[in-house]
């Protein structure tokens, strides 16, 4: 990610510095930093929302996943009424 930023700010500040040549630039320093909990994000959005009154009665039981297989997942109650 950093390698991708560093190439677009390097590109946005040869394009500033053609357009601009009588003033002196700084370049950009691109620094990406992640948090070292960053790969549980998902689990505590999960956690987050599963522990809402709203939730309950929104999620699929495993009887419905045997009933209906996989493609029950593709919808989902959850999303479709936060989007409403």
């Amino acid at each position: 990610m950093q390698r991708d930023i560093r190439k677009k700010t390097k590109a946005r500040d040869q394009k500033r510095a053609e357009a601009f040549k009588d003033i002196e630039l700084r370049k950009m320093e691109v620094k990406v930093i992640k948090h070292k909990w960053q790969r549980f994000a998902v689990w505590f959005g999960g956690s987050q929302l599963s522990s809402q009154p709203q939730f309950l009665g929104k999620f699929h039981t495993k009887a419905q996943y045997e009933e209906e297989g996989p493609r029950i997942a593709r919808a989902s109650r959850v999303f479709s009424d936060l989007a409403g």
